[in-house]
């Protein structure tokens, strides 16, 4: 009975945990037949339509290995699993490690209103991205390494570092390694700009973006990418790296400022606001000759105004409102009709005053 009550349990805990993967098999198609394509370092599966695409991937994948592995100085073991699926409108990646290293790829790409939306070749680019925090986050040295051994790869000493410090780090690398990515992008530089003019710009522990404040949950990418940019331009790439091979070699796991201060000479909490000076310095500098070139006078006073456009030779301009009034149908609703939607437009014949 005993033994019969033990064998019952254990393959009700066995079930829960087969659940997760059961849970996330079931985010593809059951109808899509998977194939498997091997490299050096990767294993890629795909459905059958995208062949041509896992191909093309299998050569990034490489290429990505290659020049990253020695940069971030860890080489994996085993091979790293990747999947790549079309199956969502969402531009995504997703990195586990694990129970293994593996990767999930959307290849769908970014909307042009996205804040990854600056890229050359989106796939590069996202695969940079993904594969930086398989290196990042599995790497461990020291007196780590027999807890590694040990207990296996519950033991990661940089998955306990703050969000901006992960997506930051593999936002700089997709911006480094292709010169686009956000790190690059007029975007990231208008939302740091803008919070520095307003008065806004957010300390450091908002940076991971678990706020209601703009910009929100991209502030861990688009603030640390900027942060480690700036931090690899004044200290130094060998400083930065040095940073991360003490945080992967302690037991210390929230202890990122006691890190910051054995590599940079000061916290992550001084360093921030160094950077912030900085920025202030330049974006101030920068709003003292755009408004000596550029002047601004408004000339449209209408808070309704839209759709604004020159005439063909400059001389004027025109807008053009839909306005809807009121209905005065009151509740009964269903028995009147809605008044018509009235058109109006304004112009002017010669240049603004």
């Amino acid at each position: 009975m005993v033994c019969l009550r033990l064998t019952y349990r254990l393959a009700v805990l066995f079930a829960i945990m087969l659940l997760p993967s059961a849970l996330n098999a079931a985010v593809f198609d059951p109808k899509l037949d998977f194939e498997t394509l091997t490299t050096a370092h990767f294993e890629i599966h795909f459905p059958t339509a995208l062949k041509p695409t896992a191909e093309r991937l299998a050569t990034i994948a490489e290429n990505t290995h290659q020049a990253l592995s020695p940069k971030l100085d860890w080489t994996p073991w085993g091979k790293t699993q990747v999947v790549v699926v079309d199956t969502t409108d969402s531009a995504n990646g997703i990195t586990n490690l694990l129970p293994y290293n593996h990767i999930l790829l959307y290849l769908t790409p970014p909307r042009a209103n996205s804040t990854f939306f600056n890229y050359d070749d989106y796939l590069t680019m996202l695969f940079i991205h993904e594969y930086t925090h398989v290196l990042h986050l599995d790497a461990y040295n020291g007196i780590v390494t027999p807890f590694r051994w040990l207990l296996g790869k519950i033991v990661v000493p940089n998955a306990a570092s703050p969000g901006w410090v992960r997506e930051g780090w593999a936002t700089y690398q997709e911006s480094d390694e292709t010169g686009y990515g956000r790190a690059n992008s007029t975007f990231t530089d208008m939302v740091l700009r803008t919070d520095l003019l307003d008065g806004q710009f957010l300390p450091i522990d908002r940076a991971d973006g678990v706020h209601p404040h703009w910009p929100g949950a991209s502030t861990q990418y688009l603030y640390g990418a900027a942060f480690w940019k700036w931090l690899i331009a004044t200290y130094g790439a060998d400083t930065v790296t040095h940073f991360f091979d003490i945080h992967r070699s302690s037991m210390y796991l929230f202890a990122v400022d006691t890190h910051a201060r054995k590599a940079f000479g000061k916290s992550f909490k001084k360093l921030w606001k160094e950077w912030e000076a900085a920025l202030a310095q330049d974006v101030a500098a920068q709003k003292s000759r755009l408004e000596a070139l550029t002047p601004s006078t408004p000339f449209i006073t209408d808070k309704q105004a839209s759709y604004f456009t020159w005439a063909p030779n400059g001389n004027a301009w025109a807008t053009a409102t839909a306005s809807k009034p009121a209905s005065s149908c009151g509740k009964a609703r269903t028995s009147c009709k809605s008044p018509p939607v009235r058109y109006f437009a304004t112009a002017t014949a010669g240049p603004p005053s």
